[in-house]
């Protein structure tokens, strides 16, 4: 039970996270004027997805070396909450480079092309 209980923890938020599947890649060209700038925006993309992706691999870590440290019989609160720590920050590290992403496309892009293209992404 325990195990479930922290992979939920560990994996459960974000990962495979994927905020811009293609489908929303496609529509930036059909928005945003300056060619460019399109494939600028597509790029900030991208990248966001790949930060997203290895959230999982940072998630896959962490519950392997929680699952070590549940396997050690003399493992004592103090490693198990190094572990926690680590994922914790890890995972917020990870979330900052998420937010630096959007930020940096979303200062690419008009206000009017920003509401433009999540408008056709619902």
């Amino acid at each position: 039970m325990l195990v479930a209980l922290l992979t939920i923890v560990f994996l459960g938020g974000g990962a495979g996270m994927d905020l811009f599947p293609k489908s929303v890649q496609k529509n930036v060209a059909a928005v945003v004027e300056d060619e460019s700038t399109a494939e600028a925006v597509v790029a900030q993309m991208q990248y966001v997805n790949r930060v997203g992706a290895e959230l999982s691999k940072t998630a896959a870590k962490s519950f392997r070396t929680w699952r070590k440290r549940d396997l050690d019989h003399d493992a004592g609160p103090e490693l198990f909450q190094e572990a926690i720590d680590e994922a914790d920050g890890e995972r917020m590290r990870t979330t900052n480079r998420v937010l630096d992403g959007l930020f940096a496309m979303k200062d690419q892009m008009s206000r009017s092309e920003w509401e433009a293209l999540f408008a056709t992404s619902e």
